[in-house]
């Protein structure tokens, strides 16, 4: 049975995002497992983050500060975590049976992003996955992107680390977030890596709204980053209904009023009538009278 030992990335004055993992890791019984890493911060020049945000330059820190000192890791994984995500308890059912020996995926991801382009091809990966009661694994190339929750088995971590800090402080190039870095080696064929589906662990919706890593300024770019989180998290087993709540911020950032009545009769009334969702109450009363008949400007 494989053990994990977790790290979880967050700045000090984090104290909701803290709360909410605290809380979520004690209630599956398991935040013994973990600690906090105070994040360090991005530096203020932007010469030194060599065309990185202040966010993907204190991460990028962190995660090389975190893997230099591992040295006295019990388990058989480090658990990364960012301070927004959330576990699921099949989560650990899971981990428990990952190989204890070192297998020959460098990365396990339990969480991505999930945008647009990817999200049909995973959503039937994920639908067969949970209508067969499985997780399946996703190799390589299907990594998108997101740091969110990832696991290295000990004995990988000095390769995964030394790749890492190669391309850290590599002078020659200008830097790009650590994910995407990431998917770099992928296509080199430097690391390998799965992905779980259904994903294991998400993120927070309503921590979305504010993040010191991606842009909040711009109420489109929140809006699509939202509605991209809000697709990620319907491919996880963590998917609740209230997640529907986001696509009120989402609906009305994108679109105007008559946009969103076009949507409805063009879109949600078909999409209801195709699958028979309408229900009525029937009033023996009415029996007889004329139907309600279409409407026209005279």
């Amino acid at each position: 049975m494989a053990s994990i030992e977790g790290r979880i990335i967050s700045l000090i004055e984090a104290k909701s995002r803290q709360q909410n993992i605290y809380n979520n890791l004690k209630s599956l019984k398991q935040f013994h497992n973990y600690q906090f890493f105070t994040a360090i911060r991005g530096s203020d020049r932007k010469l030194e983050r060599r065309g990185l945000s202040k966010g993907e330059h204190g991460l990028w820190q962190s995660v090389l500060s975190i893997l230099d000192d591992t040295k006295n890791i019990k388990g058989n994984y480090i658990h990364l975590l960012e301070d927004d995500a959330v576990i699921s308890d099949q989560f650990f059912r899971w981990a428990e049976n990952l190989p204890v020996k070192a297998g020959t995926a460098h990365i396990y991801f339990t969480d991505m992003w999930v945008g647009k382009q990817n999200f049909s091809q995973l959503k039937s990966i994920s639908t067969e996955a949970k209508k067969s009661n499985k997780i399946f694994l996703v190799k390589d190339k299907g990594y998108s992107g997101c740091t969110s929750s990832w696991l290295i088995h000990k004995d990988h971590i000095p390769h995964v680390r030394s790749l890492l800090k190669h391309g850290f402080q590599e002078a020659s190039r200008a830097r790009i977030p650590i994910d995407n870095f990431i998917r770099s080696l992928i296509y080199k064929g430097q690391i390998r890596v799965k992905i779980s589906l259904p994903f294991l662990t998400s993120i927070c919706l309503k921590d979305q709204y504010k993040s010191s890593i991606q842009d909040s300024s711009t109420e489109s770019i929140l809006a699509t980053r939202l509605f991209e989180c809000f697709l990620r998290r319907r491919l996880s087993v963590l998917s609740r209904p209230q997640d529907l709540k986001a696509l009120q911020y989402v609906l009305n950032a994108f679109m105007t009023t008559n946009e969103i009545d076009d949507w409805i009769e063009e879109i949600l009334i078909p999409f209801f009538e195709r699958n028979n969702k309408y229900r009525y109450t029937v009033d023996t009363r009415l029996a007889g009278e004329p139907r309600n008949e279409q409407s026209s400007p005279h």
